[in-house]
């Protein structure tokens, strides 16, 4: 998959192929957009020569707090074969962006097929919509995808994050919930700006330099740092530049300081976990 910076450099005669382009903010990936992105396969299949691209917001966040890193959305993305991917800065000058300069910019790029959920809005004050776009492009609305009755949302999985609610989260996003970190003697600061995860105990996969490993991590209940513990590494590694954590499991939570610590009952759970779960 290739990585591009929002507005992509045109270059007169060049050849380009014929773009079906996802449109959405993308804070998170969740089963709602999976089916726009199901669509754009089944688009694909039906004429090869097409690419998928994907705009992708780097850095549009709720009250300074990001759901997901953008790193881990472009690993998404590129396991779910989008050909590229956008990534747009959110600042003032893209907000106030006017609507069809942005199609101008779309029709640049050699887009012939946009694919958007049912509320997708764009440009200056919101003024763009899916009728704007279906008089410049051939265009495919999705509606909304509910559970129990209610809106898989971006806003929903934030509020599951915090309030640790792992399990209802993953089986509402496309990957399970993952962050990078930098780690040092196992001790890990939590991604500036990124939604933190509640004090408690999470069983994870643990990922470095594409091998998999497994574990958990403790996220302190004091403004201390967290730990990572893992189950089944062979050498002792001091430093992971860039440690994929991949929760895949709520354990318990940490409530008060007497409950701040890890227990051989976490280690024990968590082989017991792994044990029936690998």
């Amino acid at each position: 998959m290739d990585v591009y910076n929002w507005p992509i450099e045109h270059r007169e005669n060049e050849n380009k192929p014929e773009i079906i382009m996802i449109l959405g903010a993308f804070e998170s990936l969740h089963l709602g957009h999976y089916e726009l992105f199901k669509l754009a396969k089944q688009l694909k299949n039906q004429n090869k020569n097409v690419q998928i691209a994907c705009l992708l917001f780097k850095n549009k966040q709720n009250n300074n707090e990001k759901i997901f890193q953008l790193k881990t959305r472009i690993y998404t993305l590129e396991h779910l074969q989008v050909d590229k991917t956008i990534v747009i800065n959110f600042d003032d000058n893209f907000k106030n962006i006017d609507p069809l300069k942005f199609i101008n910019e779309l029709k640049n790029l050699n887009v012939t097929t946009v694919i958007a959920g049912s509320d997708f809005k764009f440009g200056f004050n919101r003024q763009g919509n899916n009728q704007m776009l279906k008089q410049h492009f051939i265009t495919h609305i999705i509606k909304e995808k509910k559970v129990n009755n209610n809106k898989i949302s971006s806003t929903i999985i934030r509020q599951l994050i915090k309030e640790g609610n792992l399990d209802t989260t993953n089986n509402l996003l496309i990957e399970d919930y993952a962050f990078i970190v930098a780690v040092k003697d196992y001790k890990f600061d939590f991604p500036k700006n990124l939604i933190k995860l509640p004090a408690g105990i999470y069983f994870c996969n643990l990922v470095y330099k594409d091998i998999e490993y497994h574990g958990f991590i403790f996220i302190n209940y004091q403004e201390k740092e967290n730990q990572v513990v893992f189950l089944d590494l062979d050498e002792d590694i001091l430093f992971f530049d860039e440690l994929f954590i991949e929760v895949i499991k709520f354990f318990r939570n940490i409530n008060h300081i007497a409950e701040n610590k890890i227990f051989k009952s976490d280690l024990q759970e968590a082989m017991k976990f792994f044990k029936n779960n690998v």
